[in-house]
């Protein structure tokens, strides 16, 4: 009995890491895209905003993957959960954006000041 038990519990364990590899992956191999069509320096400038950015996309996963757990203990709670999330992921990309735009210049200027100016200018090409 507790070989089935530990050979089910290895299955999905093992499904849930390759499916944790997968769903990382763009955000590891777009820098190294980058990387081929821009010469290194010009990559740097673009891989400490993509990190900053990938780290929002951290805290919306933790945000879902919590009031994923909170609404598997009381299924009739689901739906209000699922609400719960969808607002408070809302709030944190658009915080995170806010604060991104008010404090974008310090934070890029902690890497250096070639950071802010080739950062920002990416950020003005996309806006126009």
């Amino acid at each position: 009995m507790q070989s089935y038990g530990l050979k089910k519990t290895f299955a999905f364990t093992f499904a849930n890491q390759i499916a944790t590899i997968f769903l990382r992956i763009p955000g590891l191999l777009f820098p190294l895209v980058i990387l081929n069509l821009l010469p290194a320096q010009n990559v740097a400038y673009f891989y400490i905003p993509w990190m900053i950015f990938l780290m929002f996309c951290d805290f919306v996963s933790l945000i879902n993957g919590a009031f994923l757990m909170e609404g598997s203990h009381k299924e009739r709670d689901t739906s209000k959960h699922e609400r719960k999330a969808i607002k408070l992921s809302l709030l944190v990309v658009f915080g995170g954006i806010a604060l991104f735009s008010m404090f974008g210049e310090f934070i890029l200027s902690l890497f250096g000041k070639e950071y802010i100016y080739c950062s920002m200018a990416k950020i003005a090409l996309f806006i126009k």
